[in-house]
């Protein structure tokens, strides 16, 4: 006999639903409890990863052992925000004697002399300092317009101090002085009622003699320049002056050549050829004018020769016959001049603003070097 299969009814179909409803909503509760486990330790290790470093070192440094920022250079802070400036020798430092070899003046930001604007890694100066880290002296009132800034050591070589690459003063064009470059220059005189020196002998005008010397003899076309120093501090080249006798050379030359240097540099001067040989000369130049008095600045004489473009001027300097490395040796030899050299001749007021002597009564000329008539 067959068994009998009862017929589902209604209830009994609701029930299966039913239960397959509760099996399917208990098993998504369970993954979706999962999913939030997982989520909640993911959160939980990018919360301690973040809190291991201030801000995760700004992304300018390296997170090291208890959680502290190693900065990457010029950068700074306990999360590696801010910028460092730049550090030179401090101008003033108090000296560390626990540290062997501890220099006087030890680096220090912004060279101690300025603030540093650590978002912009930059030095604020203190009024007269300059420079990236504030390690350079500012010249005063940027020399007025009227001159070069320079570095000591380039000003004046013979300084040696730690501070030769630090400290800045002007270096006056000519015409101008002061510490600022800001005064025009007075000419120069020889007073006018002195007319002896200490000694009680007359005064003497200035005489410099040049010299040359070569091995063998000069070769054709070999030419010199003279640079001469006027009272204003401006410095002037000749024109090219031969060597040889056979190239045009004569006293005349030499005193045309120096007569026609710019601005009146040399008004009068009186030239004396002494040996004219075909590998030795000299001569004498004598400043016997009163417009260039008392010891003349010692002239340069320029034997290298110059022919590339843009030499000026363009000169084909002293060469021996066959030894090409001589230059003829020059050699220039002083006898001072013994009257005086000053400002205004002594005789009269230099305004400074206008370059100008103001003379006293009695006395005339740009350099109050003359006398009035005295009846």
């Amino acid at each position: 006999r067959r068994a009998q299969v009862p017929e589902p009814t209604p209830r009994r179909e609701q029930q299966a639903a039913q239960a397959d409803a509760q099996q399917l909503v208990t098993q998504e509760r369970g993954r979706m409890r999962g999913l939030a486990l997982a989520a909640a330790g993911l959160l939980a290790s990018v919360g301690s990863t973040l809190a291991e470093c201030n801000n995760a070192c700004s992304g300018h440094g390296r997170c090291g052992n208890d959680d502290v920022c190693s900065c990457y250079p010029m950068w700074g802070g306990s999360d590696c925000g801010e910028r460092k400036c730049p550090s030179r020798l401090a101008w003033a430092d108090i000296k560390d004697t626990t540290v062997t070899n501890r220099e006087p003046h030890f680096y220090a930001e912004c060279s101690g002399r300025g603030r540093c604007d650590k978002e912009l890694g930059q030095c604020v100066c203190d009024s007269g300092f300059e420079g990236e880290a504030c390690d350079r002296l500012s010249c005063p009132n940027n020399c007025n317009g009227h001159g070069r800034c320079e570095l000591m050591s380039s000003a004046n070589s013979a300084y040696d101090g730690w501070d030769a690459d630090k400290i800045q003063v002007c270096v006056c064009d000519a015409g101008y002085e002061g510490y600022d470059c800001l005064d025009r220059k007075c000419k120069l005189g020889d007073d006018p009622i002195s007319r002896y020196d200490s000694s009680g002998s007359a005064e003497a005008a200035e005489e410099q003699n040049v010299a040359f010397s070569v091995t063998n003899g000069f070769a054709s076309g070999s030419t010199f320049l003279l640079e001469y120093e006027d009272w204003r501090g401006a410095k002037w080249l000749t024109r090219p002056i031969p060597v040889l006798s056979a190239d045009g050379l004569s006293a005349s030359f030499i005193e045309e050549a120096l007569l026609s240097l710019p601005q009146r540099a040399i008004d009068s001067v009186t030239v004396t050829l002494g040996t004219t040989g075909a590998a030795a000369m000299d001569f004498t130049v004598t400043f016997d004018s009163t417009e260039t008095p008392g010891n003349q600045p010692k002239l340069i004489v320029h034997t290298e020769g110059c022919s590339d473009h843009g030499c000026q001027p363009v000169y084909a300097g002293i060469r021996d016959t066959s030894v090409v490395a001589e230059r003829g040796s020059p050699t220039v030899t002083e006898t001072d001049g013994t009257g005086q050299r000053l400002v205004c001749s002594g005789r009269g007021k230099c305004d400074s603003e206008f370059g100008e002597c103001r003379c006293h009564r009695g006395f005339y000329g740009h350099a109050c070097e003359k006398q009035t008539l005295v009846l």
